[in-house]
């Protein structure tokens, strides 16, 4: 009889637990605290106070405003993301969902009249709805895994959604099954993690389902069960490479189909169409004949990334994204456009110097997107029939995402001193007016330090943006610390963003003068090679000139603690002929740059006959010099063939925009010229050891020498 009420104890507790699944929900009291306002500065505990708000979206038509809103409570060590509209008639604000469960990625019915999104309140990530005023909330899916992302149909019949998908073991514990405790993982190929994720063998998949009054069904999943890789892709899992068309009939969505190393570091994804009546799936990047499987395209034109397709309002055409060279993850992402009739792809901005993102289409013949310009973000807009890309807003602020309906444009825009808020856009000047006061309790207490923006002339003559930003209170006639922030990778520059992890304005506080470097391989542009032959300037740090960023004299440099006393040491000599020529580092092969300046002083050919070896070899040697009694003055004098001398070394250019690539073999003479041979290890006692023949390439050294004699012997006239 004991056993039997304990055991009745434990059921009762159970379903106790079971019937209180939600926790309870959690206090967001973010209001500041008298020492915070009296102090009046950005602080680590003030940032953490301020909400976050993005996910925005109009309704069809164009009256409210829905988001999703991150909200902290610092002593739980807990967060909560909930749902709000806000009607853009009346600026009032609604929280939808309470604070007990996260509640994420709203979307609004084809109609408006529903909002779908997702939920933890069931204990797991599920597919909700709730009406838009947050009444009558019920559960769509019921699924025994989270759902990652989801979108419903226009015609609201069917629905595609993202969970995983377990492929392969990684987990010791699933090899052995004897050793359950065991938490090793086992690998023998890429990847094995990816900054805070481990690839434990369970991938992301898209499913196809029916949708109706019962709910979501469980659907295919059109990658494959055995496929073992992600879609959308890793490592940002981006919901948005996934899009319905406008009859509900078709899905466009990213994949890159590669397993191991080869997904780790290729580039090369594909945006691949399935079509729901007989479940064909075809990529559209590149297209095979249905007859003999042979490429109708060439494929090395669509080598590199293609992501995030948007169909047209009338379904012919698919814009994506697309970046042309393969490995290049920072290479230009070009919009492009397919035509879904023809199979003809048009690059709309080609004669456009900056990245596509955020693409959205305005009728048929208007596509809306996002563009990186000078180090601030701005809605652009382009016609497919006029090909002209027009700048629509203006201003130092980042435009992060947008949403249109109709003629209403509803923007999330963001500045170094001041985290996202809501804009409304007039298309017809850009003209932004806010719409919400997200962080304005904040923002009436807190000083924010004053955010300059300063061009600094470069040594090739360009102007280069960059941001400073003084501490709050600055007195100019203060000495303060300054700060530079370098920021690594290549994939976007150092706009007007908001950071919770590297905030400008938090460092200022501290009493920092900070100076951001705009771009992050130099220059306020996106970081690709295409830039360079647009005359947007991209210099390294130390090719510029001005207060901000000093150069000592090249006689008065020192490397390290053993300083040269010449000065005018071998180094700098080549440095100040790069200097003359225009020939800068990351522009051009150092080693040609040191070729010519060698060839002009020194370099003579003669035979040499080897008998230990057998061969007859080329070798330099050190002779006269060629430019005679003006070797001194070639400051003054090289600088008249600098043109000339890039052109002879393989630069079209009179300013070295866009190199001429030269052959491999004559940057291994430059190699050969000027570099000491590596320290070889001593072959075995009495052994003979294997060397490859010194000197220079006889063709290639042959073909430079009567350039570098035809310009020593101009320069010598001129002198004469």
């Amino acid at each position: 009889m004991k056993k039997l009420l304990l055991f009745m104890a434990i059921a009762a507790t159970g379903l106790s637990a079971c019937d209180d699944r939600r926790p309870q929900p959690l206090t967001i009291d973010n209001a500041l605290t008298a020492d915070e306002i009296a102090a009046g500065i950005l602080t680590p505990e003030v940032m953490w106070k301020m909400s976050r708000a993005g996910s925005s979206s109009l309704s069809p038509d164009g009256r409210t405003l829905l988001y999703a809103q991150t909200d902290y409570n610092m002593a739980e060590n807990r967060g909560v993301t909930t749902i709000w509209v806000e009607d853009l008639a009346t600026k009032a604000v609604t929280r939808l969902t309470d604070t007990a469960s996260n509640n994420a990625d709203p979307k609004w019915s084809a109609d408006g009249e529903k909002i779908y999104f997702l939920s933890d309140r069931s204990g797991s990530m599920q597919v909700w709805e709730m009406t838009p005023a947050g009444g009558n909330a019920r559960q769509l899916s019921a699924f025994d895994k989270d759902v990652e992302g989801f979108g419903i149909s226009p015609r609201g019949d069917k629905a595609w959604y993202v969970q995983r998908v377990e492929v392969c073991d990684r987990k010791s514990s699933d090899v052995y099954k004897d050793m359950d405790k065991s938490k090793a993982r086992i690998y023998d190929d890429l990847m094995a993690r990816h900054w805070n994720y481990w690839d434990e063998g369970s991938y992301l998949h898209i499913f196809v389902g029916d949708f109706g009054a019962e709910g979501l069904k469980p659907g295919v999943d059109i990658i494959g069960k055995d496929a073992a890789w992600d879609a959308p892709l890793a490592p940002y899992f981006d919901m948005a490479e996934i899009a319905w068309n406008n009859a509900g009939t078709m899905l466009a969505y990213t994949c890159k189909p590669l397993t191991g190393t080869e997904y780790a570091v290729s580039t090369d994804s594909d945006i691949f169409v399935y079509v729901l009546e007989n479940g064909v799936t075809q990529n559209i990047c590149k297209p095979v004949n249905v007859n003999t499987g042979e490429p109708i395209a060439d494929m090395a034109t669509m080598a590199g990334y293609d992501k995030y397709p948007v169909w047209s309002p009338d379904d012919r055409q698919i814009a994506f994204l697309s970046q042309r060279r393969a490995g290049n993850e920072s290479d230009k992402a070009r919009l492009f456009l397919y035509d879904c009739q023809t199979a003809q792809m048009q690059d709309l901005t080609e004669d456009f110097d900056y990245n596509a993102m955020n693409v959205v289409w305005s009728g048929s013949d208007m596509l809306y997107f996002i563009a990186p310009i000078e180090a601030t973000h701005q809605i652009c807009r382009i016609a497919p029939s006029v090909g002209e890309v027009e700048v629509v807003t203006r201003g130092d602020h980042d435009i992060n995402a947008f949403s249109m309906a109709g003629d209403r444009i509803a923007a999330e825009m963001c500045t170094i001193s001041m985290a996202t808020e809501f804009f409304d856009v007039n298309p017809a000047d850009g003209t932004l007016t806010q719409i919400s006061a997200i962080n304005k309790p904040v923002y009436d207490n807190i000083r924010m330090g004053e955010v300059q923006k300063r061009w600094v002339r470069t040594t090739d003559g360009k102007q280069m943006l960059t941001w400073v930003i003084l501490p709050p209170d600055f007195d100019p006639a203060k000495k303060y610390p300054t700060l530079l922030y370098c920021q690594g990778g290549p994939q976007s520059v150092v706009s007007q963003f908001w950071s919770y992890r590297w905030n400008f304005q938090l460092m200022a506080a501290q009493g920092y003068v900070v100076v951001p470097s705009v771009c992050r391989r130099g220059g306020a542009c996106p970081p690709r090679p295409a830039l360079v032959r647009t005359g947007v300037a991209r210099p390294d740090f130390g090719r510029l000139f001005g207060p901000e960023h000093p150069r000592l004299p090249l006689g008065h440099r020192r490397r390290g603690e053993g300083a040269l006393g010449r000065r005018d040491p071998h180094g700098m000599r080549r440095r100040i002929v790069r200097r003359i020529f225009g020939l800068f580092p990351r522009r051009m092969p150092r080693e040609t740059v040191q070729s010519l300046h060698l060839a002009l002083r020194h370099l003579q050919l003669r035979v040499d006959v080897r008998p230990n070896r057998g061969a007859v070899l080329h070798q330099q040697r050190l002779r006269r010099s060629l430019l005679g009694s003006v070797e001194r003055s070639r400051t003054a004098l090289l600088r008249q063939f600098a043109a000339q001398i890039r052109r002879e070394m393989g630069h079209a250019d009179a300013d070295l925009h866009g190199r001429i690539r030269l052959p491999h073999p004559l940057h291994a003479v430059a190699r050969s010229v000027h570099r000491r041979p590596r320290p070889r290890n001593p072959g075995p006692s009495g052994g003979v050891r294997k060397r490859s023949p010194s000197g220079v390439q006889t063709p290639e050294l042959a073909r430079l020498e009567p350039r570098v004699l035809r310009l020593a012997e101009q320069i010598r006239k001129i002198t004469a």
